[in-house]
Order: structure tokens, then C-alpha cells, then sequence
């Protein structure tokens, strides 16, 4: 089965982005250190698979349910 980034996986890498920015314009470092989390927290899920939803529904993921 071939796997597709979906526009909610997208989405996370984009609230991080605009987490950390968040966090510079705000000077906040609590919400800077998020957005820094969330990033590679997110990426590492993609590298490894887990999250990845398959053409033929939602509900099918590596987890075979």
C-alpha cells in the first residue's frame, strides 16, 4: 500500500513552525521550546511511519485496523 501525507500531518509540521515564531515574537521561551519539540517530535513519527494513513481510508494505518 502506498502511503500519503495527509493535510493534517502537514499541519502539525506547520503549528510548530508557527509555534517557535510565536514564542520569538512573543518572547516567550515556553512556547518557543514547543514549537522546537513538536518539529522533530512530528518529523520522527513520519520517518518511522507511524501516523501514516493509507489512499483507502482514514481509519487504515500500519497498525492494519
Amino acid at each position: 500500500m502506498k502511503t500519503v501525507l495527509q493535510k493534517e500531518e502537514v499541519s502539525l509540521f506547520l503549528l510548530a513552525i508557527l509555534l517557535y515564531l510565536l514564542g520569538i515574537y512573543l518572547a516567550n521561551p515556553i512556547v518557543q521550546l514547543v514549537g522546537i519539540i513538536l518539529f522533530p517530535h512530528t518529523a520522527m513519527d513520519r520517518l518511522m511511519g507511524y501516523g501514516l494513513k493509507y489512499e483507502t481510508g482514514f481509519k487504515y494505518t500500519h497498525f492494519g485496523f
